[in-house]
């Protein structure tokens, strides 16, 4: 079910609002929620558990990004969206914010 959300650290998530299956490509949207550092390792899993994008290259300029909005789109190779049952992130659970040696910078 969309949205959902995959909690990155504590501090952060990563919120999917769909994966669209198209004829070319397969289109996975998404917005960071809180603070996340990176770009999310997101994997498609088929019915046996097996990685769906083994063995595809996948080029890191294949990312649209849209500032205004927040909203990301991981374009990937072409994949059956029938044959997708799961899907597996990586979290980085040990991320912590070192309040302590925050900046404050003033704007005039």
């Amino acid at each position: 079910k969309f949205p959902l959300e995959l909690k990155m650290s504590s501090k952060g998530s990563v919120v999917i609002d769909k994966i669209v299956y198209g004829e070319n490509d397969t289109k996975i949207y998404y917005k960071n929620k809180g603070t996340v550092l990176y770009r999310p390792s997101i994997t498609l899993l088929d019915n046996g558990g097996r990685n769906m994008l083994e063995n595809v290259p996948i080029l890191f300029q294949n990312n649209v990004v849209d500032r205004d909005s927040g909203l990301y789109v991981n374009i990937l190779p072409k994949l059956d969206g029938n044959k997708v049952s799961k899907l597996q992130y990586v979290t980085d659970e040990k991320f912590e914010l070192l309040y302590d040696y925050k900046i404050s910078i003033p704007l005039k």
